[in-house]
């Protein structure tokens, strides 16, 4: 009777630490995005076209807090919301005024994850090569 007792005991454990091992195997889906632009050599006021795809897992996401972010000579100028189109993405159209190297970083927030990418334009005053 004892011995059946602590088999059955033993068991039970057992089935238990297992269900908890399979649950602990679930994984979170991986926050992706990427960002790209119809060019990234512009004149000054041309527009660039950026455009970042989001997707969770497989899964294409039309409702993460996406916010687009131009930085100028190392300083942030602020963050801007894009247009959402279908599929997981998101579409910022801008303009700039003045020549030089720019960095857009997209933000991206879904689910408690946040995920960044950025990219580099080069914005001239027209005349070939010339930047400030």
């Amino acid at each position: 009777m004892k011995t059946t007792l602590i088999l059955f005991i033993s068991l039970l454990l057992a089935g238990c630490s297992q269900s908890s091992i399979a649950h602990r195997s679930v994984e979170t889906p991986a926050l992706k995005v990427s960002l790209s632009s119809d060019t990234t050599n512009l004149t000054i006021n041309s527009t660039a076209s950026l455009t970042a795809s989001v997707t969770y897992g497989a899964e294409k996401i039309d409702d993460a807090h996406v916010q687009f972010e131009i930085i100028e000579n190392g300083t942030s100028l602020g963050m801007v919301s894009p247009k959402v189109l279908e599929e997981g993405k998101y579409v910022l159209d801008t303009k700039f005024l003045e020549s030089g190297k720019k960095q857009v970083i997209v933000h991206v927030d879904y689910k408690e994850q946040h995920e960044m990418k950025g990219i580099f334009l080069s914005v001239t005053n027209g005349e070939e090569g010339e930047t400030s």
